[in-house]
C-alpha cells in the first residue's frame, strides 16, 4: 500500500503509535501539570474545546508529522536509506516539531491562565 513511494500503512501505524504514546505520556503527567497550573479538571474542561475535537486534531497532526517524516526520508537516494540516516532525519524533524509543540503548549497554558 504505497502512494508516491510512501508506505501508507507505515505512516498510519507511526501516527497511531505516536498518538498512543502521547496519550500514555500526558495521562501519566496530567495531574502534576494541572497542579502546577493551579487548576482543576473541571476548570480546564470549561475553558477548552470538547475533548473529541482536541483528540481528532491531535491524531490529524500526528498523521501529518508521520507523512512529512516519511517524505523526508523518502527523498534519500536508494543507497542512502539506512537506519542512521533515518535517525538523523527523525532527530532533525523531531527537534523542530518539539519546538512547535512546546510553543503550542505555552499558548494553551496562557489561555488556561486567563
Amino acid at each position: 500500500m504505497t502512494f508516491a513511494g510512501i508506505n501508507l500503512l507505515a505512516v498510519v501505524l507511526a501516527a497511531a503509535a505516536s498518538f498512543l504514546f502521547g496519550g500514555v505520556w500526558y495521562g501519566a503527567l496530567s495531574k502534576p501539570w494541572l497542579t502546577s497550573l493551579g487548576k482543576s479538571e473541571a476548570e480546564l474542561k470549561a475553558s477548552t474545546a470538547p475533548i473529541t475535537v482536541l483528540l481528532l486534531l491531535t491524531l490529524l497532526a500526528e498523521f501529518v508529522m508521520a507523512w512529512v517524516l516519511a517524505n523526508l526520508v523518502g527523498h534519500l537516494s536508494p543507497g542512502q536509506m539506512t537506519v542512521s540516516n533515518g535517525l538523523i532525519a527523525g532527530a532533525s524533524a523531531g527537534s523542530a516539531w518539539s519546538d512547535l509543540r512546546w510553543r503550542s503548549t505555552m499558548a494553551i497554558k496562557v489561555q488556561v491562565w486567563r
